[in-house]
């Protein structure tokens, strides 16, 4: 994965004076099914055997405790660039008093924790080789669990043994068995006067601090080993600033990778780490230890709302929170402006309580390009051109892996009855396996929409999160004016769908006329496109259904469009025209629509007319599902009609066409592309303003 590659090449670096700053928890932002794991597996993949580095589950329930053990587990192995195996012997001890009972008295404590270090290293000598694969790291670590949860005057023999031998394994070094107890020794008498204190706290008085304690050993350990054993940075392709000079000695950062962190283990895990950093960072000047080295990346498919205060929002486009960094794509994320936020951070006023939510980093997941879709995607169906089903594939799914793999899925099930006519399948999205399977539609929205939004039949939920997603995509891009009496759920509904990541402006999809007419503005966001494109394909199936006696559900998409445009207060200014004509070609008012279109074509700017041709075509739109893009057109736009003009005539051209290219079940043909080409140049040819440049700029959109 490339965007892997960059990755490391940006952030893997630590040079001069980021040695004195932390690193960061990335947080790897994607919706579920985005291809987080897919990206730390790259990750891992990237960094081989060179890099120091270790991979995380979360997904098995992983207890906290035996996660801080399982990440020094698996970091002692051989390392290709490293002298020695890596060595954590402070997790080790910390493990230990947490397994043991250590009387209050330093001196005592100190000599009983010596004997008992002998005791557990000699009993289990088999396990004397660095821990490789991970599983046996895992099974060691495994063992741990719960261990932080026995009462201090627990003579629960069982689980004391069974942690012995990962804790045995921690303790051990790398060398002879003499080595390990001197070892132990210095790190007791010499190195850090006050981890006799903290052994016996863990041990006798504070067991439920016991994971903030193992943070801090896991992190000393992490900087020792830096430290003693520093790796050799040659021959490596870290993209270092140019003010560092030619190729300046740097250090590289030790990685882990932390997948399915939404359960309550993974978050004590990161922010216990997260805090023994910032406890070190307090620390005075003269007197703080260097930083650790390691630079964790998480996969999170939430955006925690703190992050605010210092990131720009992945709903919010840059210019409407200037004074917060932008979350960067996966493969932009780089150092410098990790380091612009740790200089901000750091001018915390004194006396203020650090907050964890100042070390994290949310970098945004590369969608997949055309190459990693049509690895997933499924062959062209008998009779459909591989070129057009895979543009088909790409456009539906969004890019999005989940919904490519869903598409391949239905296919390999049941392929979709198709149209002689038709270069794609339309009929994917509700044909099914069995008789009694779901539609694919409406198991993609089930499984996408989160959790806590309302589980009633679809045509309950749809219309709350089509309001939302339709609302976004209006002119004013707002959904302040939605009536909470016509649509009570929207304002939740658009809230989760903001924080579980289904509405970014990384989802947007602009259109080749959004160019023409905002030049480099930010799209605003959208709700991920597989989403919405299923959310749609259900409120028109549902629709479909209605009967005329099925009051609840009787032209539920008329319905739901018309309350939109309807403004929630009757005192209020009366909508905009622009907004009025979005609903207008939602509803298939499609003569209203070409007639005000028409009219403002002379007395609007040609720019301003080419965005909100734009804009109004950009309505959601019931038929790409039930018909095929040529029936549309001609039953839409029919050529015989002698009562339209000639700017008439082209622009019901150009809305028909324009609107039905917005959704995905519509592909865009060379054919189409000249049609539309040539339309634009009939409304060139009957401009009556000087300036045209913007209908030309248009035009040629459309050129292949």
């Amino acid at each position: 994965m490339i965007a892997a590659h960059m990755f490391l090449r940006r952030m893997l670096w630590r040079h001069g004076a980021m040695l004195d700053r932390v690193e960061p928890v990335v947080a790897l932002l994607g919706p579920p099914g985005s291809g987080k794991t897919t990206a730390l597996t790259a990750l891992s993949e990237e960094c081989g055997g060179t890099v120091v580095h270790a991979s995380l589950d979360f997904g098995a329930n992983l207890d906290p405790v035996a996660a801080v053990a399982f990440v020094a587990l698996t970091m002692m192995d051989t390392w290709s660039n490293l002298p020695r195996v890596p060595t954590f012997h402070r997790v080790g001890l910390t493990l230990l008093a947490l397994n043991e009972n250590l009387p209050d008295d330093r001196a005592a404590a100190r000599a009983r924790l010596r004997d008992l270090a002998r005791l557990y290293v000699r009993e289990c000598r088999p396990d004397r080789a660095p821990v490789r694969p991970p599983q046996a790291a895992a099974a060691l670590a495994t063992a741990l669990t719960g261990i932080d949860r026995v009462p201090q005057d627990s003579v629960d023999v069982a689980v004391r043994l069974q942690a012995k031998p990962a804790i045995a394994t921690l303790l051990r070094a790398a060398g002879r068995l003499p080595g390990a107890i001197a070892r132990h020794g210095g790190l007791l008498e010499l190195d850090d006067p006050n981890m006799i204190s903290a052994l016996i706290a863990v041990s006798r008085t504070r067991r439920k601090d016991a994971l903030s304690y193992l943070a801090r050993a896991l992190l000393a350990d992490i900087q020792d080993n830096a430290v003693r054993h520093a790796a050799p940075a040659a021959h490596c392709q870290c993209l270092l600033p140019r003010d560092l000079g030619s190729r300046p000695r740097h250090q590289h950062a030790w990685v882990l990778l932390v997948d399915d962190v939404a359960g309550e283990s993974a978050r004590r895990f990161l922010t216990a780490l997260i805090r023994a950093r910032q406890d070190r960072a307090a620390v005075p000047v003269g007197e703080r230890p260097a930083h650790d080295p390691l630079l964790v990346v998480a996969a999170v498919d939430e955006w925690a709302l703190a992050w605010g205060q210092w990131w720009c929002e992945p709903w919010q486009v840059g210019a409407a929170a200037p004074d917060k960094q932008r979350v960067p794509l996966f493969s932009q994320a780089g150092r410098q402006q990790w380091l612009r936020h740790a200089d901000t951070i750091a001018e915390t006023p004194v006396g203020h309580a650090p907050n964890t939510a100042q070390g994290w980093y949310p970098v945004w997941l590369d969608p997949l390009d055309a190459a990693g879709v049509e690895t997933l995607a499924p062959p062209a169906p008998q009779g459909v051109d591989a070129a057009v089903f895979g543009d088909f594939v790409r456009r539906l799914s969004g890019s999005w892996p989940a919904a490519v793999i869903a598409i391949r899925d239905q296919l390999a099930v049941r392929a979709p009855d198709l149209d002689g006519r038709d270069p794609v399948p339309r009929s994917l999205l509700r044909a099914t396996g069995e008789r009694d399977d779901l539609p694919l539609w409406e198991r993609a929205v089930s499984g996408c929409l989160p959790g806590v939004l309302p589980v009633r039949r679809p045509w309950q939920v749809a219309p709350a999160v089509v309001a939302v997603a339709a609302h976004l995509a209006e002119p004013e891009r707002s959904t302040d004016d939605l009536d909470p009496t016509r649509f009570p759920e929207a304002a939740r509904t658009l809230r989760r769908l903001r924080t579980k990541l289904w509405i970014s402006t990384f989802h947007a999809r602009p259109s080749r006329l959004w160019a023409v007419a905002h030049g480099d503005a930010e799209h605003p966001a959208e709700v991920q496109p597989w989403l919405a494109r299923c959310l749609f394909a259900g409120l028109t199936v549902e629709s479909d259904a209605a009967g005329p006696v099925d009051d609840a559900k009787s032209l539920l998409w008329e319905k739901l469009f018309t309350d939109l445009a309807t403004p929630a207060d009757a005192g209020r200014e009366r909508m905009s025209v622009d907004r009025t004509l979005f609903h207008d070609l939602a509803c298939d008012k499609l003569d209203i629509v070409v007639r005000m279109l028409s009219a403002r074509f002379d007395s609007d700017d040609h720019r301003s007319w080419i965005g909100l041709l734009d804009h109004v075509t950009s309505a959601p739109c019931p038929w790409p599902g039930r018909e095929t893009t040529e029936r549309t057109f001609q039953r839409l736009s029919p050529d015989d009609d002698p009562d339209r003009s000639s700017v008439e005539a082209a622009v019901t051209n150009l809305v028909v066409l324009l609107w039905l290219y917005r959704d995905p079940l519509t592909v865009p043909e060379a054919r189409w592309d000249r049609y539309v080409h040539d339309n634009l140049q009939r409304l060139i040819t009957v401009s009556r303003q000087a300036d045209i440049t913007a209908l030309y700029e248009a035009a040629a959109q459309f050129v292949s």
